[in-house]
């Protein structure tokens, strides 16, 4: 029988003790039974599609650690706002935060309990309009409040801190953006805590807050490998057994600054106006986003920079794009998810039900209106651009005549992205001047939309001649463009402008 070493990154590990024993989870219950259960929480979660949770360091390593969510230590609590379920999570390695006291008492004393923070996910649903949300919630606890615990954080929860806690809750997004944070003192909120870009404000102070200093945060992280034994026979595994952890140096990393102001809205321990996850101005993270978007997706999953984003791209939108909004929710189309994950292969896609952008920085008017114009093909007229390159021509094709009608035909001012050529300085480009030519010619100089085929021949002449020139300029190689049967009917489709 063969033997084989089997090692394995993932360990099990809840942040707040990477070097202590464990230690059974305190359930907190508020009021009565939770509408919202742990099977609920994470079939919504696993829908939304993220696979994996990212823990992200600060300016200097910018290191990343991967989590999953431990659904079996799962547990639900309540208040007459939110639905809340929490759990541990997965993570390949150690992390933790520290306020800057407990760093610089670590230093002093080599105790890595002064390192020790508490992450758990949670998934909150709200009670008024039945939306859901998930973040991670880090409990960072004070040099003195971790002394009194003996570096134990176990009693609080995301509805309920300990009265002797003091130190900072954190929130970050699934994708390990910085969220939003406050500051505990002995239970009650005291502070709102912002994160601090280059000398500015991350998030607008309200006149509510006054007193703001800034401070440092600190962060340790370490990779462990798991061994295993496999015993084998004939090729096939018949045993498997653990033999032990290894886990290299940990290693310390400036998090980054942030801002704490006088909070003087009142106290709360969660859900409330302070002690929350706030993503926006509001207690509803998506209460900006216009009502179109919350209605045609089932699930939106956006960190607070991504939902501001998103709402002023849509409201900039082509008054064309806004027809195809229209037209959707006549046929009563319904969406999957709209979220975010920075492994996503270009800024966005649509896969025929999910929306999906790579970053809050990837949500532009232009990314938004190509992948708007890409749900109206699929859900109105059943067309895939995945496989159709004339599909794909269609979309860049709808937003280079809505750009040419924008500058009258004269493209010398303009930095839009065009089908036909790639280079918008300079005529080196052997496509440029007929490319630009053509859509004059489809457009009558700028002033009119095209509305058919038969209307103007130029269109229908030519559509089929530039979609593999569209092909190799904007590299897409992969598609078919063997359709010369292809009707561009969801362009023709959009006959009002109101």
């Amino acid at each position: 029988m063969k033997k084989h070493i089997l090692k394995i990154g993932w360990i099990f590990i809840i942040l707040a003790a990477a070097f202590f024993a464990c230690r059974q989870e305190l359930f907190e219950k508020e009021g009565t039974e939770p509408a919202l259960t742990v099977k609920e929480a994470q079939a919504w979660f696993e829908s939304s599609q993220f696979e994996f949770l990212l823990l992200k360091s600060g300016n200097k390593e910018k290191k990343t650690k991967v989590a999953k969510p431990e659904w079996k230590g799962a547990f639900a609590t309540r208040n007459d706002k939110v639905e809340i379920v929490e759990t541990h999570i997965v993570t390949n390695g150690g992390f933790g935060f520290a306020t800057e006291s407990a760093y610089e008492h670590w230093k002093a004393t080599n105790n890595p309990g002064y390192m020790t923070s508490l992450t758990r996910l949670v998934v909150m649903k709200y009670r008024k309009s039945g939306e859901m949300v998930s973040f991670l919630m880090t409990i960072v606890g004070d040099k003195e409040y971790l002394e009194t615990k003996q570096f134990k954080m176990w009693g609080n929860t995301y509805l309920k801190k300990e009265k002797d806690f003091s130190g900072l809750v954190l929130f970050h997004s699934p994708a390990g953006e910085f969220v939003n944070g406050w500051r505990f003192t002995n239970g009650e909120v005291t502070h709102i805590v912002n994160v601090n870009f280059e000398n500015g404000f991350g998030v607008s102070l309200k006149s509510g807050y006054y007193n703001c200093f800034t401070y440092s945060v600190y962060g340790w992280f370490q990779d462990c490998i798991e061994w295993w034994t496999i015993g084998e026979v004939d090729g096939q595994e018949v045993s498997r057994n653990y033999n032990y952890t290894s886990c290299g140096a940990e290693y310390m990393d400036f998090m980054g600054e942030r801002i704490e102001c006088t909070y003087v809205d009142g106290g709360g321990s969660g859900g409330s106006s302070g002690g929350g996850y706030n993503p926006g101005n509001g207690s509803d993270p998506q209460s900006s986003l216009p009502v179109p978007l919350k209605t045609l997706f089932t699930n939106i999953n956006l960190p607070n920079a991504a939902i501001d984003s998103l709402r002023k791209a849509f409201e900039k939108m082509d008054c064309r794009l806004n027809e195809i909004t229209s037209l959707l929710e006549l046929n009563s189309v319904k969406l999957g998810t709209l979220s975010i994950n920075p492994d996503h292969m270009g800024n966005a896609s649509f896969d025929g039900n999910n929306l999906t952008f790579t970053g809050d920085w990837a949500i532009s008017t232009h990314a938004l209106s190509h992948e708007w114009f890409h749900i109206g093909q699929r859900k109105l007229n059943n067309v895939n651009n995945a496989t159709d390159g004339f599909a794909e021509f269609e979309a860049w094709l709808f937003l280079d005549i809505i750009e040419t009608i924008r500058v009258g035909g004269d493209f010398a001012s303009s930095n839009h992205p065009f089908a036909g050529y790639a280079n918008n300085y300079g005529n080196s480009e052997p496509s440029k001047i007929p490319y630009q030519n053509w859509l004059n010619a489809i457009t009558q100089n700028g002033t009119t939309f095209p509305d058919s085929f038969s209307n103007l021949s130029a269109l229908e002449r030519d559509f089929y001649y530039w979609g593999p020139i569209f092909a190799q300029v904007r590299n897409y190689h992969h598609l078919s463009f063997t359709n010369v049967s292809y009707y561009p009917k969801t362009t023709f489709d959009i006959k009002n402008c109101n």
